[in-house]
């Protein structure tokens, strides 16, 4: 949505999720922003709906006249958010987008992911990957032998996948 039709100029992109996440870090490739304000969508203690800032006036650019590093990638993490994040469960969020030099015609966030926090302990997810992924091993035959062994030992190394594969009616 553009506020202005001349510069400097804000607009924003709104990210929705179908289920609450609990935000560790998010990754984008900036289009000639200057400057990202960064708002969460969140019920208050009274249970109005508010966007309440978590990140303001982030730079992106060094320099917002300057294309050098107007297409930079960028990682935020969520120890960056200020003391109003509280690290809880976000269901949307809203990046505003501030670019105040005329020079550039279009502006926005590309490529934008958002990295949560795993539900599961890393035994449970282990045991989950146990079951999709055989457990490969180096060879067991020396260092010197020959490529037809190796091979072998990677093809013997496949068949529980393929069994699993084949059981699910994968082609």
């Amino acid at each position: 949505k553009v506020w202005q039709q001349k510069r400097p100029s804000i607009i924003y992109q709104q990210v929705s999720f179908t289920t609450p996440i609990e935000l560790r870090f998010l990754c984008f490739r900036n289009y000639y922003c200057g400057y990202i304000t960064i708002k969460r969508f969140m019920v208050d203690g009274t249970g109005k709906k508010v966007w309440q800032t978590i990140l303001n006036r982030h730079q992106l650019m060094k320099d917002p006249h300057f294309e050098d590093d107007a297409q930079a990638r960028h990682v935020i993490e969520s120890s960056q958010f200020n003391s109003k994040f509280d690290g809880g469960l976000i269901k949307a969020l809203r990046f505003y987008l501030y670019q105040p030099s005329p020079s550039w015609r279009s502006f926005g966030l590309r490529q934008l992911t958002c990295y949560t926090v795993s539900r599961k302990g890393r035994s449970e997810a282990k045991r989950a990957n146990d079951d999709v992924l055989p457990d490969i091993r180096r060879p067991s035959s020396p260092p010197d032998s020959s490529l037809q062994d190796a091979i072998a030992e990677v093809l013997k190394s496949c068949e529980p996948m393929h069994r699993m594969l084949s059981d699910r009616g994968a082609p």
